[in-house]
């Protein structure tokens, strides 16, 4: 088509211009030190000879200070560029790296070698979302006949603006060249430079894109680093994919992303319990309402039934089917039907690991991570939770989901909301989505006298009696069942402890200024 020979001939150019005119210099960064080749040679002649070692020994003093002059210039001068992360700087002293693999043990079986460490990881993350699907009993696909009954959300039509170069320059003008490179390795820092003299053609290429219905195959392919999380570092399981996209594939989704949430909006695609992914809302605005919501309760004299209900991989298992259908129920048609279906079909992405690179794997499922776009589709995708609580109230922050009802008789809270996780967990099946029963977990909040003289909760999820717990970790903060916060100022002393820690490691770095 069109726009994908435009990209292709695009990125062809852009190569052989890189290659003609860019010479390619391997740099070494330098590092100051005390003992260097002179300060070797020295040491070496002099062994033996106090005169000499009462010399060396002051010279080495003299180069550290030195260095320590040097450092405490750097790390000021990191500080004042990046006040709002000073953290950073911190942290880095730990010297971490949790993107290092040396072996796996998959099925018993050990890899050593990096390609096949990285061709399995690769191998495990392409398919999760059909493993879980495969093993979720319940998903024989209930979803198919339900989408085709769901009704029409919006009765207005979607559609994309047309770009011009003005809009184009402007956005490769705001891009962080401190943002990874994709599987192009066409840069942020390339386009940022080159954005007064390529804006016209890649506006061109957005518009013909949106025009044919087309996202270029080459902006789909995704570069994945696997970092990390906790456990045992041979299990595949607790490996993070962190995915980079193609640079300039992020800015046309920019103004895709602006487009769909104005028209989200208008048309209240996506209701006021979702606090993810929206303008003037947080994680600090769903907790303050959603925590006020609680206490008038706890004033009237009622007793809250709470439960914090979680999905298992939920943006990495949506169905494209089901998802594509709810963009047209929500009035996306023609050309912006088929863009969007392009966009999500026929993703490609490889694990990149120790400098070796997996074998390239399609995607099935699942919004694209590491996109602008990807946070709205699954806001959409997800909104019905919503209207699925009849008797309770939800909050939702993406797939974090909050559901509380509120009596004088505990009976009747309890009912309500057990009615409306069995609205819930039909919902889930219809859509595709799998709790994960293990961290979902339910909460009566009240007084202490409330709390203490109140029996067990009875809440039953998918057929399963839920946890009672006495506090949550809800958004980042601990939550216990009479709003006391002590359980999370005491989280937030253990986190803050270590950082000192550190600090005190570099203090001898730093000026008193």
């Amino acid at each position: 088509t069109r726009a994908r020979n435009s990209c292709v001939c695009f990125v062809q150019a852009y190569k052989l211009k890189r290659d003609s005119d860019v010479n390619k210099k391997r740099q070494y960064q330098s590092f100051i030190y005390w003992h260097n080749g002179d300060m070797a040679g020295k040491l070496y002649c002099g062994f033996g000879n106090r005169t000499t070692w009462i010399f060396l020994t002051h010279s080495k003093k003299h180069r550290i200070i030195t260095t320590r002059s040097w450092d405490d210039n750097k790390v000021n001068a990191f500080l004042a560029d990046l006040k709002h992360a000073p953290w950073s700087l911190v942290d880095s002293f730990d010297n971490v790296d949790n993107a290092f693999v040396t072996k796996l043990v998959v099925d018993g079986e050990e890899l050593s070698d990096k390609r096949d460490i990285a061709n399995s990881l690769n191998e495990y993350f392409t398919t999760i979302a059909s493993s879980l699907l495969a093993s979720h009993q319940s998903h024989e696909y209930l979803a198919a006949p339900q989408q085709e009954n769901d009704p029409v959300i919006s009765t207005n039509t979607f559609k994309f603006r047309v770009l011009n170069e003005d809009d184009v320059f402007n956005v490769l003008q705001t891009m962080d060249i401190s943002k990874a490179t994709g599987a192009d390795n066409i840069s942020a820092k390339v386009l940022k430079t080159a954005a007064p003299y390529i804006s016209k053609v890649v506006s061109n290429i957005f518009n013909a894109c949106y025009q044919y219905g087309r996202f270029p195959s080459s902006w789909k392919t995704a570069r994945v680093t696997p970092l990390f999380k906790g456990g045992s570092k041979t299990d595949r399981d607790n490996r993070r994919p962190i995915s980079v996209l193609p640079c300039i594939s992020k800015a046309q989704e920019m103004f895709a992303n602006l487009d769909l949430q104005e028209f989200a909006a208008e048309n209240n695609l996506i209701g006021d319990h979702q606090f993810a992914y929206a303008r003037n809302s947080s994680t600090t605005a769903a907790l303050i309402i959603t925590v006020d919501s609680w206490k008038f309760a706890i004033d009237k004299g009622e007793k809250v039934v709470c439960t914090f209900l979680d999905l298992r991989k939920a943006f990495d298992i949506i169905d494209h089917d089901i998802l594509i259908s709810k963009l047209s129920k929500s009035g996306v048609t023609g050309n912006e039907l088929k863009w969007f279906t392009s966009y999500l079909h026929e993703r490609k992405q490889y694990v990149s690991c120790e400098g070796v690179e997996s074998q390239r794997r399609l995607i099935t499922h699942g919004v694209p991570q590491g996109s602008v776009l990807g946070p709205t589709l699954f806001n959409i995708h997800i909104n019905g939770i919503a209207d699925a609580c009849k008797d309770s109230e939800a909050a939702l922050y993406a797939d974090d989901t909050e559901i509380h009802a509120s009596s004088k008789d505990i009976d009747v809270a309890e009912q309500r909301v057990n009615q409306d996780l069995e609205n819930i967990v039909m919902w889930w099946n219809q859509n595709g989505l799998i709790s994960n029963h293990k961290k979902c977990e339910a909460m009566l909040i009240g007084s202490r006298y409330t709390v203490k003289n109140t029996r067990e909760l009875q809440i039953i999820l998918d057929g399963n009696p839920m946890k009672q717990s006495e506090y949550y970790k809800h958004l980042g903060v601990y939550i216990d069942n009479c709003l006391t916060w002590n359980k999370h100022i005491t989280y937030i002393k253990s986190r803050v402890y270590p950082k000192l820690k550190l600090l005190n490691r570099i203090s001898h770095f730093l000026s008193r200024n």
